[in-house]
């Protein structure tokens, strides 16, 4: 039985990726038919909400009734295609030391703009 549950888990987790993979395919498709560089497609924004659930019956023996309820979902996925340019930060490791020394001396009690005057620049 326990087999049986992880299977059903499984199987949930594979049709939620399918779900994901047609909506990126489709992404894919509409900047093709735009016209766009699919190379440069790059997800912008992606957000799953619930959507109401979906009621029905189920039909038991001995007429019983049981609820057979669906939860289902909007995904929505905006897509963009640009440049993705990553500029080179100057020097991080002495902006870091710096702010240490700012920070030591502030816990030190000195005031946020003695500290900072007093920290000479490098």
């Amino acid at each position: 039985s326990s087999r049986v549950l992880w299977t059903l888990a499984v199987t949930q987790f594979v049709n939620s990726c399918k779900a994901l993979l047609t909506l990126i395919d489709n992404a894919l498709a509409n900047a093709k038919a735009k016209s766009l560089d699919e190379s440069k497609l790059t997800i912008n924004h992606i957000q799953v909400n619930q959507a109401p659930k979906g009621r029905r019956r189920t039909y038991r023996a001995h007429g019983r009734i049981n609820a057979f309820m669906s939860n289902p979902c909007h995904i929505e996925l905006f897509a963009e295609a640009r440049e993705v340019n990553i500029a080179k930060a100057a020097a991080p490791a002495e902006a870091q030391k710096r702010s240490v020394r700012v920070l030591r001396r502030l816990v030190n009690g000195a005031s946020a703009t003695k500290a900072v005057a007093a920290v000479p620049a490098q």
